[in-house]
């Protein structure tokens, strides 16, 4: 259950959320959605996507997990900026009206998703911008909400999916000002990100798929499409057929991917190998930053 510390005093969150409209609201969604998809792969792939609904023992679950694109189907910072991305540029020369509007956005999606860790860490972020007239930069907000989030949230500090989501959105942001070429950037994003988070990985799975590079760069792309079109089209009844196909075609692509793929066995990390790994990528981060 998740609960947080604050002055000594412990918060059942669940309880609470259990009490107010945003929480019956994402019941009355979920809902919505078994009236409108009788298909059971669609009727999952549609709560996940959307609502972090997940079900651990599903094939259509272990598949994603299989091929190791679980995190684009996890609402996080990736899809939350998908749909900031048109409002930034819109208020482009008016931060604040787009500070302000992010704000309020992230702090509903993630009351609606239970307090979603990596809706907050935006909140947070573009809170510390807003208060602090940008006179911090993206990477400095980022690590300060970090620090907050973990006051809040105390338990998270053992959370591979906390951890790992911060490594790299601090290396995301890190390459973002320093590689302008676009596809070059996305490939080093794909690349860099696998290699800060194997040692991690390897704690809950030794199987790696030797295609996880291109199966991230191929679904980062239909996902991302997916979940913006489902955003408007979802619980239109009238749309549900196409949407249901397009899903489908999904799933098949996933089945393919999953037959097709080549996996290697990796033996346990140590403790003191995973910190000689880090340190090492520590030091070329540093040589490379004081380099530049």
């Amino acid at each position: 259950m998740l609960t947080y510390k604050i002055g000594g005093n412990i918060h059942d969150l669940n309880i609470f959320l259990l009490n107010n409209n945003f929480y019956t609201k994402k019941q009355e969604l979920l809902n919505q959605i078994d009236n409108i998809y009788k298909n059971e792969y669609v009727n999952e792939f549609i709560k996940l996507l959307m609502f972090n609904e997940k079900n651990y023992n599903s094939d259509f679950y272990k598949s994603i997990c299989s091929l190791g694109i679980t995190y684009l189907f996890v609402v996080s910072g990736l899809h939350i900026n998908l749909i900031l991305f048109p409002i930034r540029k819109l208020f482009k020369n008016k931060p604040y009206p787009y500070y302000i509007f992010s704000i309020l956005f992230c702090f509903f999606y993630s009351y609606l998703l239970n307090y979603s860790i990596s809706i907050l860490r935006i909140l947070f972020s573009n809170l510390i911008l807003l208060i602090f007239k940008k006179k911090l930069n993206n990477f400095i907000s980022t690590i300060i909400s970090g620090w907050i989030l973990l006051l809040i949230f105390s338990k998270e500090i053992y959370s591979a999916s906390y951890i790992m989501s911060y490594l790299c959105t601090l290396l995301i942001i890190w390459l973002t000002t320093k590689i302008k070429n676009k596809f070059l950037l996305l490939f080093l994003i794909n690349v860099l990100c696998f290699l800060l988070t194997i040692p991690i990985i390897l704690n809950f799975n030794k199987r790696i798929n030797i295609f996880i590079f291109f199966y991230n760069i191929l679904f980062t792309n239909i996902i991302s499409f997916v979940y913006i079109y489902l955003l408007i089209f979802a619980f239109i009844p009238p749309f549900a057929e196409i949407n249901s196909k397009i899903i489908l075609f999904i799933q098949n692509l996933i089945e393919i991917t999953n037959v097709t793929s080549i996996f290697i066995e990796i033996p346990r990390t140590f403790t003191w190998s995973n910190s000689v790994y880090f340190s090492t990528l520590l030091g070329i981060f540093v040589f490379f930053n004081k380099k530049n």
